[in-house]
């Protein structure tokens, strides 16, 4: 993940459905969902806002508090 292709990355991310899976399994989808964009900005590929972005697409307004954290 790399500011160039973030917006590519957080189109693709989506909200685990959770009529289909159990809560582990919505657990494990978000987990899968925000660990590239998490790395890339522990590694300083992306900024604070695009990971508050990737949070709160996948996990709705309380992505935007966990992402402050």
């Amino acid at each position: 993940v790399t500011e160039e292709n973030f917006a590519q990355l957080l189109d693709s991310a989506t909200p685990p459905d959770p009529v289909e899976v159990a809560a582990p399994g919505v657990t494990a989808g978000a987990l899968a969902s925000l660990w590239p964009s998490t790395l890339a900005y522990l590694s300083g590929r992306i900024s604070d806002e695009q990971l508050g972005a990737a949070f709160n697409r996948v996990l709705g307004d309380s992505g935007v508090v966990l992402a402050a954290r």
